[in-house]
């Protein structure tokens, strides 16, 4: 069961009207005070992106080369084999399965600009959807918490949203669900973090 930042940014894309792009307010409130919040991001206490990363159509259209394999396994992550998929409803997403890791997937997504990006997080903690919310230390710049619906921690997973411009973020997701066959089954943040701090250098590079 997906409880992360990925599960609740679709608490927004999931009720969206394909056609107008507006959300049903059945579903998450009245539509005008939504638009209006991404009218003046940041919002909901969520800090300003100083030095955005402007241009990621590159990655869009390729997510895997956010996280390259070679770059992976340098950081001790070698990977199995790796898909994208560029329909996902968040955003384009890369999933790798970790080589010799009974349940070891990373994710890596670029959020759609109209996910509302770092703010939209701030909201859902604001409205208590959360069950975990934490501000980490910024990464290479760019503010970032870890964030979830549920929290999973114990059972391998953790999911951490950065915010690269105010409309817009990279979210990675971890699960090790084996501490048997994974040293990260036990502190899956720090992972997450380090697969944080290497997709935004790529980001960043890539500029």
């Amino acid at each position: 069961m997906t409880t992360g930042v990925v599960a609740v940014l679709l608490l927004v894309t999931g009720c969206s009207d394909s056609t107008t792009g507006t959300t049903d307010p059945a579903g998450q409130g009245d539509a005008g005070n939504g638009q209006e919040q991404q009218n003046r991001l940041p919002h909901s206490g969520a800090p300003a992106v100083e030095d955005p990363v402007e241009d990621t159509r590159e990655y869009e259209a390729d997510p895997c080369t956010i996280l390259p394999d070679d770059k992976l396994d340098d950081v001790g992550f070698p990977i199995e084999d790796s898909s994208e998929d560029l329909e996902a409803s968040v955003g384009p997403r890369c999933t790798y399965h970790v080589e010799g890791v009974l349940a070891g997937t990373l994710g890596v997504s670029l959020a759609k600009a109209e996910s509302g990006g770092l703010s939209h997080i701030y909201s859902l903690n604001e409205d208590g959807i959360l069950e975990l919310f934490e501000e980490v230390d910024d990464i290479h710049g760019h503010p970032a918490v870890i964030a979830a619906e549920r929290d999973q921690r114990e059972n391998g997973e953790c999911d951490i949203y950065i915010g690269l411009r105010d409309d817009a973020g990279l979210d990675v997701q971890v699960t090790f669900s084996s501490a048997e066959h994974s040293e990260h089954h036990d502190a899956p943040c720090d992972a997450a973090y380090r697969l944080a701090e290497l997709g935004i250098e790529t980001l960043q590079a890539g500029e």
